[in-house]
């Protein structure tokens, strides 16, 4: 799973924007499998080529218009209906 992106003081939410953003959405928007990396140096990296990535929608969200899905997974509200037009 990659890193936790901590939302800077100033992002105002996606959603209603009155609040501050506390989440980025987690909806998986898409997948994408990386070709080689370099590393700082210039070497490439092949212990993390050809691996799989996850791209997620990261839309910036306040607590409120959240909706939580349990172990800190937060999708927002476009998101979510997304998923119910789906069935």
């Amino acid at each position: 799973m990659g890193d936790v992106i901590e939302v800077g003081e100033i992002k105002i939410c996606s959603i209603c924007h009155k609040r501050q953003a506390k989440y980025l959405c987690d909806m998986p928007i898409g997948r994408i499998k990386a070709l080689h990396l370099k590393k700082a140096n210039g070497v490439t990296d092949y212990e993390n080529s050809f691996k799989w990535s996850t791209y997620t929608c990261d839309r910036e969200i306040c607590e409120e218009c959240a909706i939580s899905l349990g172990n800190d997974i937060h999708f927002c509200k476009d998101c979510m209906e997304r998923i119910k037009h789906l069935n």
